[in-house]
C-alpha cells in the first residue's frame, strides 16, 4: 500500500533504489507536500499509540527524529492526544449514555492528529459557544430583574394577576400558604412580599441575593415598603425547577427566606 511504501521511506526501511524512485517523485510533484506531511503525522501516531513493531520503533527513533521540527511536532501530537483524553473524561460526567462516549474516545484514538485537532475545536469552540449564549442570557435575566425592581411596588393594585407568594423568615410556610411554586402556573411576572421582623423601620435598603440550589444566581438592592415587607418582582425567566432562597442583608442583620419551584 502507497501509505506503508511512506511509512517505510521515512524510517529509512526502503531499499536504495526505492528510496530514490520516491524521492524522484516528490521533486517532480508527483507526490505532494500534503501527502507527505500526512504520512508523517500518521507514522506520529503509530509510534504514540505503539502500532509500531520493534524494527520500526527503533528506526523512528534514530532515523525519524533527527529534526527539530519533527521532535517538536511529536511533543506537539502527544499533547493534543492528552488533551482529547482529558476531554472524554470531562464529557463523561455529563449524563449521557456511555456507549457515546465509548465511541467517542475510539473515534479520537484512531487517528489522534486528524481527529483530534477538530475534536479539541468542536469542543472549545461549543464551550464557547455555550458560554457566550449562557453569560447572555444571565446578563439579560439580570438586567430584566434589576429594572423590574426600580419600579415602586407599593401599589399592590398593579399586581392583580399576577403570581404571589408571601414568605417569612427563617420558615418554610407563611400565611397559611405553601412555599410551593408550580414553574408551568407562573405568570410572566412573580411578586414576592418577605416579610420583615418588627424591629426592622419602615423603609430601608437591602442587599438582596437570589438563590438556586445552594447557587447564587443575582444580587441588587430593594428597599423595604411601610408594612414591614421587601418586595420583588421576579421574571418567569428566573424561575426555574428546584429550591430557592432569598437572603436580605441589611447593617450586619442577615435574613433567609426559602421556596420551592416544581
Amino acid at each position: 500500500m502507497r501509505s506503508n511504501y511512506f511509512k517505510k521511506y521515512l524510517l529509512g526501511l526502503l531499499s536504495v533504489e526505492d528510496a530514490e524512485t520516491l524521492e524522484v517523485q516528490i521533486i517532480s510533484n508527483e507526490v505532494s507536500e500534503d501527502e507527505l506531511i500526512s504520512a508523517e503525522n500518521s507514522l506520529i501516531e503509530d509510534y504514540l499509540c505503539n502500532n509500531l513493531n520493534e524494527e520500526e520503533t527503533i528506526a523512528f527513533q534514530t532515523s525519524f527524529l533527527i529534526t527539530n521540527e519533527r521532535l517538536e511536532r511529536v511533543e506537539l501530537i502527544k499533547s493534543l492526544t492528552q488533551i482529547s483524553d482529558q476531554k472524554v473524561e470531562e464529557l463523561q460526567n455529563i449524563e449521557v449514555k456511555p456507549i457515546f462516549f465509548e465511541r467517542l474516545k475510539s473515534f479520537l484514538m484512531l487517528r489522534p492528529l486528524t481527529v483530534s485537532l477538530a475534536t479539541i475545536a468542536l469542543i472549545l469552540s461549543l464551550g464557547l459557544v455555550w458560554q457566550v449564549i449562557f453569560n447572555t442570557n444571565k446578563n439579560i435575566v439580570g438586567e430584566e430583574l434589576v429594572a423590574l425592581n426600580k419600579q415602586d411596588l407599593s401599589n399592590l393594585e398593579e399586581f392583580k394577576g399576577f403570581t404571589k407568594l408571601n414568605l417569612a423568615k427563617g420558615v418554610l410556610r407563611s400565611a397559611g400558604n405553601s412555599n410551593n411554586l408550580l414553574e408551568n402556573q407562573l405568570t410572566e411576572k412573580v411578586l414576592l412580599s418577605l416579610i420583615l421582623p418588627a424591629k426592622i423601620p419602615a423603609v430601608e435598603q437591602f442587599i438582596v441575593k437570589i438563590f438556586q440550589n445552594g447557587k447564587q444566581l443575582q444580587q441588587l438592592t430593594q428597599r423595604s415598603y411601610e408594612n414591614q415587607e421587601v418586595r420583588l418582582l421576579l421574571p418567569k425567566s428566573l424561575l426555574k425547577k428546584g429550591e430557592y432562597q432569598i437572603t436580605l442583608e441589611n447593617k450586619g442583620e442577615e435574613y433567609n427566606y426559602s421556596f420551592i419551584v416544581q
